[in-house]
């Protein structure tokens, strides 16, 4: 039975995955999931004790036993963790980076046998030369900047990863933005992205690439919506850039945002 070992599913990328990954077309696979909450998990999927091919593994994201337990025998390994605001100091990715990377390194030592896996990890379309090169340069920057400290985090994962290709394959997925909303089907494409993803239809995407043969070699793929209507989140995204730069040069902004919406009662 092929192994998916899954980094984080309680997010809304992750349980989106793990939605698809619990459907009948899926039940030849073994599913291996890592979390730091199993009651939240549970609260999502109260059934999923029922599913015999799915372990739960709970703990710290530096606990390397407990990723070694949740990646041994993993064919492919698909990490969605992340963080949406622009919060100084991030660190999540480079630290499930880190202790992944441990993990399989003691597997490897021991187990002479052992089987190289694909991580497919959730990365950006702003990463992209190719998606980028077709922004306005301004528009670029100003993504680059709100967006700076999840970014920093996002590429520091990335290069601890790509540095020990004698341990896992590395694939990255990189959406653009990522928005609530129906699913309407998703694109996969090396060349272009549209301008917005709904969690839906990346999850869904998600899967396509860890799971079908044709796109076993790829190491890089935008996965956008097919939706014809995205202008709608023209406003929404302008939005979250104002609030990203905000984040950055107004110490103690996201405090003084909850606060705000305290006084206003919408806490």
């Amino acid at each position: 039975m092929p192994t998916i070992s899954l980094i984080g599913a309680t997010g809304r990328t992750g349980r989106g995955v793990l939605q698809i990954l619990l459907t009948e077309p899926y039940r030849s696979y073994d599913i291996r999931i890592y979390v730091r909450s199993k009651a939240k998990l549970l609260s999502i999927f109260p059934d999923l004790a029922s599913y015999a091919r799915v372990s739960v593994f709970e703990g710290s994201i530096a606990d390397i036993n407990l990723f070694k337990q949740c990646l041994s025998s993993a064919d492919t390994i698909i990490s969605v963790l992340g963080e949406n605001e622009n919060i100084a100091g991030l660190h999540i990715l480079q630290d499930a980076a880190t202790t992944t990377v441990s993990a399989l390194q003691e597997l490897c030592t021991e187990n002479p046998n052992y089987e190289i896996p694909r991580l497919v990890l959730l990365s950006s379309a702003t990463w992209n030369a190719t998606f980028a090169g077709a922004r306005p340069r301004f528009i670029h920057w100003l993504i680059k900047t709100a967006f700076c400290y999840p970014y920093a985090d996002l590429l520091k994962a990335q290069e601890i990863y790509a540095q020990r290709p004698d341990l896992l394959r590395l694939c990255l997925i990189q959406p653009p933005a990522i928005v609530e909303g129906e699913s309407s089907g998703h694109i996969l494409s090396t060349e272009t992205v549209t301008l917005v993803v709904s969690y839906g239809d990346l999850a869904s995407g998600f899967v396509e690439v860890a799971t079908k043969a044709e796109h076993r070699d790829i190491e890089a793929i935008g996965v956008s919506s097919t939706s014809k209507d995205q202008k709608k989140y023209l406003l929404e995204l302008q939005i979250r850039i104002v609030r990203g730069f905000l984040a950055q040069y107004v110490p103690g902004y996201f405090s003084i945002e909850n606060k705000v919406w305290g006084l206003l009662g919408y806490a």
